[in-house]
């Protein structure tokens, strides 16, 4: 299966898409030149292994896991680890019993001992883990800590109960860990929470919104976002953007969607049915108004935006290695929509072209695109500007 892919575009209300599990994997291992997938998916990958995400497992043979598994097994890069401390399904309102261990530490030598005391009863599920909470000691293990439940509140939501607390210098609590859980009063038939997800012990220490270099993309970099949910519903994306040496953005987002399928963005506008003719504009600025045909307008058609072209480039553009069509890392023009509202004349966002082609597409519906205001570089020779046009709704 090859990877499903949209062109990085310059129009940020349409984003690009990285989709098609298996290729995905293909590319991040073995990245093609000027595909945007491998460099993306490898500071994915790398975001990850940092950061983790508790929405699923992230060390299994599906999702992210299988996606990055090869990238991480090349690297070195231990993948996050996924806890769910215990088996079936367990019910908000029902009482459980765990059992669990910790390893003391002793302070005088820094060792550690397997330590397994009695269950403890009656907590409200779900049973989510443990965690140690204290002051760090010269050996790194804590001093002065304590132990915490995490579990449910019996209302559906969670809670947090103080297990043990030490105050000694060499009798602390390291690696608190459940090991069992068993259902005391109650069904015992809800499902799982989400599992929870840590950094493994060799990461590449790149965490959500951290800028990540790749290797063979040099002057720029990656920057990986928390992950969302699209709008429409649907798994999980991590939005990716691209930033050159000045931290300005190099085209619009990537969006690094872990199993495969599309998230649900906003549909990008009906392909034009009748084109407008394109026109080549000389002057290094203008102000391009439309020329909708009357026929054109009678039969219900509307300029939507327009298309851009950068015509006679200059024979060494500064672009980022290896994409096709070209990613400019400066901006080598602008585009702006003259639009028409209730309120009078607007103007649209300007948008920097960073691409040798690309198009602008208003984005509210009851307005109406007038034309285009234009600009490029003087080591540009011209620009060709097209009219979108679609059917009114």
């Amino acid at each position: 299966m090859s990877p499903a892919i949209r062109p990085v575009p310059n129009n940020p209300s349409v984003g690009g898409v990285v989709g098609g599990i298996l290729g995905i994997r293909d590319e991040i291992a073995d990245p093609t030149p000027g595909n945007p997938v491998g460099p993306a998916g490898r500071a994915a990958c790398r975001a990850l292994a940092s950061t983790g995400f508790d929405g699923f497992p992230l060390a299994n043979r599906t999702g992210p896991g299988f996606i990055c598994e090869p990238y991480w097994d090349d690297e070195g890069i231990d993948p996050p680890t996924s806890t769910v401390p215990f088996n079936g399904g367990q019910c908000p309102t029902s009482r459980y019993g765990i059992n669990w261990a910790f390893d003391g530490v002793d302070t005088s030598d820094c060792s550690l001992t397997p330590q397994v005391p009695n269950a403890r009863q009656k907590f409200f599920g779900p049973i989510r883990g443990m965690e140690v909470r204290g002051v760090k000691d010269t050996c790194g293990f804590g001093g002065g800590t304590q132990v915490w439940l995490l579990h449910g509140d019996g209302n559906g939501g969670l809670a947090e109960t103080r297990f043990l607390t030490s105050t000694s210098s060499v009798s602390v609590y390291a690696n608190p860990r459940v090991t069992s859980v068993f259902v005391t009063n109650g069904p015992d038939d809800c499902g799982d929470p989400p599992p929870v997800s840590e950094p493994g012990p060799s990461n590449p220490g790149t965490p959500y919104g951290a800028p990540i270099s790749i290797p063979g993309f040099p002057g720029v970099t990656f920057e990986v976002g928390e992950p969302e949910q699209p709008p429409g519903g649907g798994p999980p994306y991590w939005p990716i953007t691209i930033r050159d040496d000045e931290g300005e953005p190099v085209g619009g987002p990537i969006v690094f969607e872990p199993t495969g399928k599309p998230p649900a963005f906003p549909k990008p506008p009906v392909p034009p049915s009748k084109p407008g003719e394109p026109e080549e504009p000389s002057e290094p600025a203008g102000d391009v108004p439309d020329d909708i045909p009357e026929e054109d307008e009678e039969e219900g058609f509307e300029t939507i935006g327009y298309e851009w072209q950068l015509l006679g480039m200059p024979s060494n553009p500064s672009s980022v290695p290896g994409t096709a069509p070209l990613v400019l890392t400066t901006p080598y023009g602008n585009v702006q929509l003259r639009l028409e509202g209730e309120g009078g004349t607007l103007y649209s966002d300007n948008l920097p072209i960073r691409v040798v082609s690309g198009s602008i597409v208003r984005q509210d519906p009851a307005l109406k695109v007038k034309g285009v205001l234009y600009s490029r570089r003087p080591d540009v020779s011209g620009i060709r500007l097209t009219p979108i046009r679609a059917k009114r709704e």
